[in-house]
């Protein structure tokens, strides 16, 4: 019984020792390293270069005094006078 004992309690630890993982070796981890960082770096020139094209020259737009589709210059509009009346007030013109 103690032979059995001994023998199953060495191919447990046998075992859990083979199958069990102490994670990548040196040259897995800078390697992996170096593959992030060349992850990282991309993603970063891509918001970047988003953002520079975001912020880019605005649309050609009107300047005021201008026709919009000649850009020649165009006499003021000048607003119709307002009137106001009192409630109840009739105005004739």
């Amino acid at each position: 019984m103690t032979r059995s004992f001994v023998l199953s309690f060495w191919l447990l630890a046998f075992g859990f020792l083979a199958f069990s993982s102490c994670g990548p070796a040196a040259e897995d981890r800078s390697m992996m390293m170096s593959r992030s960082k060349q992850v990282q770096d991309s993603i970063a020139n891509v918001i970047r270069m988003q953002m520079a094209e975001a912020e880019g020259p605005a649309p050609m737009q009107a300047v005021p005094g201008t026709s919009p589709t000649t850009m020649a210059p165009v006499a003021p509009v000048t607003p119709a006078p307002t009137h106001t009346h009192a409630p109840g007030e009739v105005h004739n013109h």
